[in-house]
């Protein structure tokens, strides 16, 4: 009982004091990073694993099963076997989202998905690295942040029966991360200067619209503050797991920041660590997982990161950029980083 209200304290209520799926709240975010939540929600989970062991822990909350995944091999696994028996639509989920988009995949059943995967898969182009229309997005990104009017320039064939409508507003609604993710990719830049050179020699060198050290940039922003700290699956049938045998409706949660902070297992934990995101958008093996992994990935995981390094490229190719506020500490960046309270210095490239 005394762990369980551990987990409850450090783990479940600050993550949804935060916002949950939905959206980011500015006072809790606020309130994390100056608390250092993140920090010690992962050391919570460290500690919880010393004294259990790293397979699944079941912890008795929300007056049903929940079962904390602590070992990367079964955040694998659980991943991969998604959506039978590990499913997507949790009730959680259906509590949060049914109200304005009851139609979406994340919310939807086996044979849901079965329909609704292509639509996404097809809308986001999800297995290519630069879709189809990437020169008019790198257009579009260039007059934006290029206009005199701009922050950059002032300062330096499917069914019917699909609910498409439903699925647009899922789209808006889910690339609001991205911006947050942009945010924190430049404010690693404002504080790395190294880094940030190599991607502005990236930005005057580009003869298309592939920006990988940029990309790898934005990605590791997401490895350090995931923008979706809780990855949820409810069993949709008795499964094996760890070793155990996990009953149906038994919720499995994947906390990303444990898995891409967990200083025990990783040397980079919280260092800016780029290379690794070079020529991937997941690592399994480790448990870095910025936009979740298997059957149930995000579907825009090509997509969003091809937007957000061309934006950061076409404003490190105008301008140096320089972190102002919160600090941050090379060799070990904070746990918890508010982009609410994220303020950049643009000054104009020679």
């Amino acid at each position: 009982m005394a762990d369980t209200l551990r987990v409850l304290n450090g783990v479940v209520i600050p993550t949804l004091a935060k916002g949950g799926v939905i959206k980011r709240r500015p006072i809790a975010e606020g309130f994390a990073q100056h608390h250092g939540l993140d920090t010690a929600a992962v050391k919570l989970l460290q500690d919880l694993r010393r004294k259990y062991g790293s397979g699944p822990l079941a912890v008795p909350i929300s007056l049903r099963p929940q079962l904390l995944i602590l070992d990367p091999k079964d955040a694998a696994k659980v991943l991969d076997e998604t959506p039978i028996p590990f499913g997507t639509e949790t009730k959680e989920k259906r509590s949060v989202l049914s109200h304005f988009e009851p139609g979406n995949i994340l919310i939807s059943d086996a044979a849901g998905r079965d329909k609704l995967r292509p639509v996404h898969e097809e809308a986001l182009t999800t297995n290519s690295r630069v879709r189809p229309f990437a020169e008019r997005f790198q257009k579009v990104i260039s007059e934006e942040l290029s206009d005199k009017e701009s922050v950059v320039s002032r300062i330096a064939g499917h069914g019917k029966e699909l609910d498409i409508p439903s699925q647009v507003a899922h789209y808006l609604f889910a690339f609001g991360p991205a911006g947050m993710a942009t945010f924190r990719a430049l404010a690693l830049l404002g504080s790395h200067l190294e880094e940030q050179k190599k991607a502005a020699e990236e930005a005057r060198n580009a003869n298309n619209a592939d920006r990988p050290y940029s990309r790898a940039i934005l990605l590791e922003s997401l490895r350090l503050w995931p923008t979706t700290p809780a990855i949820l699956r409810e069993t949709t049938r008795d499964a094996e797991l760890g070793g155990k045998t996990v009953p149906k409706g038994t919720q499995a949660v994947i906390f990303a920041p444990f898995f891409h902070r967990d200083d025990e297992r990783l040397e980079f934990a919280h260092k800016l660590s780029p290379e690794r995101w070079l020529d991937t958008e997941v690592d399994v093996d480790n448990g870095l997982l910025p936009f979740s992994a298997g059957p149930g990935m995000c579907p825009a995981h090509n997509l969003v990161p091809m937007v957000a390094s061309l934006a950061i490229e076409e404003i490190v190719r105008q301008a140096e950029v320089e972190l102002v506020e919160p600090g941050l500490e090379k060799g070990d960046l904070r746990g918890t980083l508010d982009h609410f309270e994220i303020k950049l210095r643009l000054t104009k490239r020679a």
